[in-house]
């Protein structure tokens, strides 16, 4: 082989990198293949001569080293992330729970668990014991987020 075969080769593995970044991100293939096509030109050009494999070497190492300054220097990754916020919350404060309210175990409560109150389901956590499902429970306490609840057949 030539050293022109080992800088065609370094160029594909270039564009192939390119190609992972740009075109396909994540697809990971493309840059495998291109990094093995990389290391193998120059693997190539050291075969030729050491000062040709040398000067490869260098010559790929501040190329890329190019490209990925331009590519952080520039603003690509604002092209390509996602810039929205979320503001809504997962678990909002549009129930209306309060201690002494009633309702059915969906799960069994053990220690935590799903329940239906005033027709809203939400996670809750047993106070004292575990609890089937279908039973009913009662609202004990309310701490935040946090729903505590107990057997309507247990006593307080």
């Amino acid at each position: 082989m030539d050293l022109t075969t080992a800088l065609i080769i370094v160029g594909i593995g270039l564009l192939l990198l390119l190609v992972e970044v740009f075109l396909i991100p994540g697809a990971g293939i493309p840059g495998i293949i291109g990094l093995v096509l990389m290391v193998t030109g120059i693997v190539l050009a050291y075969y030729e001569s050491t000062t040709y494999g040398t000067i490869t070497l260098v010559s790929t190492g501040a190329v890329t080293a190019l490209l990925l300054f331009k590519f952080l220097r520039a603003d690509t990754w604002k092209s390509i992330t996602i810039s929205s916020n979320i503001t809504s919350k997962a678990n909002s404060d549009e129930y209306d729970i309060k201690e002494g309210d009633t309702g059915i175990a969906i799960t069994r409560i053990n220690p935590s668990g799903k329940a239906r109150i005033n027709n809203v389901y939400l996670e809750v956590i047993a106070r004292n014991s575990f609890i089937d499902d279908h039973a009913e429970i009662r609202v004990v306490s309310v701490e935040g987020r946090k729903v505590y609840v107990e057997s309507q057949n247990s006593k307080s």
